[in-house]
């Protein structure tokens, strides 16, 4: 992880997950997840990002047709296949789901209801 993002990770912490290590740290200012392999090979990263950094052809797609939708959280994600990502936006009165876009703003797969977590 250090020869991706340098010296710059405070808050290191490692988490116990199924088959895999979990680390989350703070990179510079933005909150990252990485996840790797027994082996240290990285499965994927996750990016929180803000609004303001929304690519614009995923933008149009937002306004066009979740225009209704509050976004709660959204990650730039990468994994050995390319980068997209996870927003988990609730509609008015609904539960929160996880949507996965890629940067033109098509959606990559169907919405999952998701709990509590925004991850």
């Amino acid at each position: 992880m250090r020869q991706k993002f340098g010296t710059h990770l405070e808050q290191l912490r490692w988490h116990p997950d199924s088959n895999r290590l979990h680390a989350s740290f703070i990179w510079k200012t933005i909150p990252v997840d990485v996840w790797l392999t027994a082996a240290g090979q990285v499965q994927e990263t996750q990016l929180a990002m803000l609004g303001e950094d929304i690519p614009p052809g995923l933008q149009d797609s937002l306004q066009r047709y979740y225009r209704s939708y509050q976004r709660r959280a959204m990650h730039l994600v990468e994994t050995p296949a390319g980068f997209h990502y996870n927003l988990l936006l609730a509609a008015p009165g609904g539960p929160a789901m996880r949507f996965r876009f890629l940067a033109d703003g098509h959606r990559l797969s169907q919405p999952v209801k998701v709990s509590s977590s925004p991850r």
